[in-house]
């Protein structure tokens, strides 16, 4: 059975990206099918004592880039979420990059 199943989702993955001089922004990527599923209890620092929660993604390995710790992905939802770590899988058919996804707040910065 392969991971595609559980790509259930739109998912816009955007990369920080210098826009004029020493500015950066980040600018949208790659909208792809993908997936986010909830961690069950597991929590991260997302600094200064704020404790989120953790959540993996999956991504097609055909993007055509390399997704990266700071990435941003955002869901139909409304949600964002940072990218932390990244992984490649590739078990026969379930070729995929796995990410290790924080929900993104700003005010909580």
């Amino acid at each position: 059975m392969s991971v595609r199943r559980f790509f259930n989702k739109q998912l816009v993955v955007r990369k920080l990206k210098t826009t004029t001089g020493y500015k950066k922004t980040f600018k949208a990527t790659a909208t792809t099918e993908g997936g986010i599923q909830r961690t069950t209890g597991l929590q991260t620092e997302q600094g200064a004592g704020i404790w989120g929660e953790s959540y993996i993604g999956f991504l097609p390995i055909d993007l055509g880039f390399t997704p990266a710790p700071e990435d941003m992905v955002s869901d139909g939802d409304g949600r964002e979420f940072r990218v932390k770590t990244v992984e490649k899988i590739d078990f026969g058919i379930n070729q995929h990059w796995e990410l290790e996804l924080e929900e993104y707040n700003p005010q909580d910065q």
